[in-house]
């Protein structure tokens, strides 16, 4: 993956960073490389490396916990950064014949500002991929937490949830929630599936009903939260 300016910089800093320590260690006599560093030297390194890095903002911190791919590294509130351009590498063996190629993607939206082109909600899900129950006692409750978020960073957001009649479940309580979320706003929805019978599926029932201007604009979300359903005694 190839990302806009920030994160070609930081990977430009952290590789000058290498190449000034390959530098620092050929130019180290081989004296010194021989013997095991002394206590007192050690302790001139660290101090050297706490200086230099007490510039840094405890907000500047918090990204180096952040994996170098990660949306949080690649695109921090406060640098307002939206867009990535991709390069996707792909391989295809076809008999004894191996073919190589690349798409190119630009301009793809990440972290967009204000409106754009596609749905502004993302949404997650976090339920149990499996459930036991004895179906003779009645239908099982499967519980699922949705977390929404706008996608925006300077807009917000109205829209409603709506779920889907015809899916093979019934969902338990509101089935149709309006909301309104500011930029990077995000809201959990805590909702219960119905199952009548063992078998496999797919949570994912919801429709996004977003509000562009003076236009409702339907989106159906392409995840599939599936959950596996079996008849039996659970374990206790």
């Amino acid at each position: 993956y190839l990302c806009l300016e920030q994160a070609y910089e930081s990977f430009q800093n952290t590789w000058r960073a290498h190449q000034m320590e390959l530098i620092r260690l050929e130019n180290t006599p081989d004296s010194e490389k021989e013997h095991p560093r002394t206590i007192a030297s050690i302790r001139r390194a660290n101090t050297s490396d706490i200086n230099e890095n007490s510039c840094i903002s405890d907000s500047d911190a918090g990204y180096r916990d952040c994996h170098s791919t990660s949306i949080a590294s690649l695109f921090p509130p406060e640098l307002n950064s939206s867009m990535v351009h991709l390069v996707c590498s792909w391989r295809a063996i076809l008999g004894q014949e191996v073919v190589r190629g690349e798409h190119h993607l630009r301009g793809v939206p990440v972290r967009p500002l204000k409106n754009f082109y596609g749905c502004p909600i993302a949404a997650t899900v976090k339920h149990p991929s499996s459930v036991v129950h004895d179906f003779s006692k009645g239908p099982v409750v499967v519980p699922l937490q949705v977390i929404l978020r706008n996608r925006m960073l300077e807009s917000p957001v109205e829209f409603q949830v709506q779920f889907d009649s015809k899916a093979a479940f019934d969902l338990i309580g509101t089935k149709l929630h309006t909301l309104n979320l500011e930029p990077s706003g995000e809201v959990t929805l805590a909702l219960e599936a119905l199952v009548q019978r063992a078998g496999v599926y797919d949570l994912q029932a919801l429709e996004l009903i977003v509000k562009h201007e003076k236009q409702e604009v339907t989106y159906q979300l392409s995840q599939q939260w599936l959950v596996s359903v079996k008849n039996g005694s659970p374990q206790q």
